[in-house]
């Protein structure tokens, strides 16, 4: 898992740089989506069904920290850096705050 993490990130900040981004961040659709998958998908598992009270739950019972599947899957999922869910903040505008979107390089 730890692996595949850093994969990501590092391929995601190889596109930072070759988009001229100063930063990016998750697009919101993007991540509630992903979010709820995951609750889906841990619903019936050993670590929410039961009332199992670990420390793996949040205060509304919600697993936030595990994965859900093989790790084989979660590779899968992050074997390339998706820039199409991020919005990148353009490097060209020192100082600007608003997040604008950085075209892909042709």
């Amino acid at each position: 898992m730890l692996e595949s993490q850093l994969n990501y990130l590092l391929d995601g900040l190889r596109v930072v740089r070759q988009r001229g981004a100063r930063a990016l961040e998750v697009r919101r659709d993007v991540q509630e989506r992903f979010n709820e998958e995951l609750q889906v998908a841990m619903k019936d598992t050993v670590w929410t069904a039961g009332q199992c009270q670990s420390w793996y739950l949040d205060d509304t019972g919600r697993n936030t920290s595990l994965w859900p599947s093989w790790s084989f899957r979660f590779r899968q999922r992050t074997r390339r850096f998706d820039p199409e869910s991020y919005v990148f903040e353009n490097g060209s505008k020192p100082g600007a705050g608003a997040a604008t979107a950085v075209p892909a390089e042709t």
